[in-house]
């Protein structure tokens, strides 16, 4: 039901994301759209101004002002060159073009010669006039040659402009220009910041909700696994109760059984380690027991101080008997003493485990390596043997409770050293070389 429910999450996301994308895409195109659609209505009516210039105004005129400051300017002051402009015909056509320019609410209106050279207009002055080039020679030229022409929108400070051009007719040697500013662009403008805007914020949204995905997923994932968790802890529960219901009893007999043999064939003056050794196996086998019950119904550990050195060096003769059964032969690399705070029992069951799961990956025999080391908080303990060690596929797998790879295995022993762990507030990294062997280390708090 979780990966359905993931799945249908996992679409309406790809939904509203096609959908908000369909959206943005489709206002852009009509944005591109309606901005083409408004140039050229805007070049078309500067093109029937610039052309119904050029229609009325007196070709004569316009010589005679094209005349008047044509000289060679470059051996004439600015003074002088801006006296060339005070003629009559310039000084008449220049109010006629600032007035047409007003009438029509242009940006202005030029006058260029058979060379495509402004010469006049309705705002300079003949000297800065005469010093400047169009902007759009070729479409200046164009115009000469009799056919009207426009220039591609452009930009002046914060408004848009457009030029028309026009022959000026009864004397093809001269074109006007018509410049006009497009106003109604800046709410084409404002709708393009609109745009960016809803983009941006669209963006910002399925960002946001990827990032919730992500985490709605994380949740479930750990959700599922915890629900994993409890039903399997439910099924240890049950198998931990019919295996305790059948081993104690046998148990309490082997204990019976040695303490008997120790009272009756022990010799007090040189006490045999033997008869203890039994006693205590028995008294580890009840423990660990105990710990799977513990485990499965989560009881809290016994926590007190203690020195971990103490505890592995007692544990591993303890196992001396089964690791030379084994053939594996035991190097150690300890301090004098390294305190940590932590349930004694549930510390030896997770070092007994670490051993024997290492002594089982070395089948015929090997090398283990027991270290104990501090670093900065932490106490680390660590387990190392020379085994065939662990394929990737299956190095994600190794804590779950009842995975196992080995015939006769339970599957528990390393589901119950990171559960201790964890009741420690400790840390477990497993680390499983190419060449071979496994090495597993814990990091403990420090006392």
């Amino acid at each position: 039901m979780s990966t359905t429910r993931s799945g249908r999450m996992l679409a309406a996301l790809l939904f509203l994301a096609a959908s908000v994308t369909i959206l943005n895409v489709t206002l852009w195109l009509q944005y591109r759209d309606t901005r083409a659609a408004l140039e050229a209505e805007l070049a078309r009516r500067l093109e029937s101004l610039a052309q119904t210039l050029g229609a009325v105004l007196d070709p004569e005129q316009v010589v005679n002002a094209w005349f008047e400051p044509s000289q060679d300017v470059e051996t004439t002051t600015p003074a002088l060159a801006d006296s060339f402009a005070s003629g009559t015909d310039a000084l008449l056509l220049r109010s006629r073009l600032a007035a047409i320019m007003d009438a029509a609410d242009l940006a202005n209106i030029t006058l260029y010669d058979q060379e495509a050279r402004p010469f006049l207009d309705a705002i300079h002055t003949a000297g800065d006039l005469l010093r400047q080039d169009p902007l759009y020679r070729a479409e200046v030229l164009a115009a000469l040659r009799g056919s009207p022409a426009h220039t591609s929108l452009y930009r002046s400070g914060q408004e848009y402009l457009m030029s028309g051009y026009a022959p000026i007719q009864g004397d093809s040697s001269f074109a006007v220009g018509v410049e006009a500013d497009a106003r109604f662009f800046a709410g084409l403008r404002r709708l393009g910041q609109s745009l960016f805007v809803l983009g941006a914020g669209s963006l910002a949204v399925l960002v946001v909700l990827g990032i919730f995905h992500a985490r709605a997923q994380s949740r479930l994932a750990r959700a599922e696994a915890a629900v994993q968790r409890a039903e399997t802890l439910a099924s240890m529960g049950r198998m931990a109760a019919g295996i305790a219901h059948e081993i104690r009893n046998p148990l309490g007999i082997i204990r019976a059984t040695a303490t008997r043999l120790k009272k009756l064939h022990g010799d007090p003056a040189s006490p045999d380690e033997k008869f203890d050794y039994i006693e205590e196996e028995v008294d580890r086998l009840s423990a660990v027991l105990d710990g799977y019950l513990g485990f499965a119904r989560d009881e809290a550990p016994r926590f007190a101080s203690l020195d971990l050195v103490a505890l592995v060096q007692r544990t591993l003769r303890l196992m001396q008997p089964e690791l030379e059964s084994a053939r594996v032969s035991l190097e150690t690399e300890m301090p004098a003493s390294c305190s940590v705070r932590g349930d004694a029992q549930r510390l030896r069951q997770l070092l007994m485990n670490l051993v024997l799961n290492a002594v089982q990956a070395m089948n015929g025999g090997g090398r283990l390596r027991v270290q104990v080391r501090t670093e900065e908080s932490f106490a680390c303990l660590a387990v190392a043997d020379s085994g065939s060690g662990i394929p990737p596929a299956l190095r994600n797998r190794v804590f779950e409770p009842f995975f196992t790879t080995k015939e006769k295995g339970s599957g528990l022993g390393l589901a119950i050293v990171q559960r201790i762990v964890e009741e420690h507030q400790g840390q477990i990294q497993l680390e499983a070389p190419a060449g071979g062997g496994t090495r597993v280390e814990v990091r403990l708090p420090s006392a």
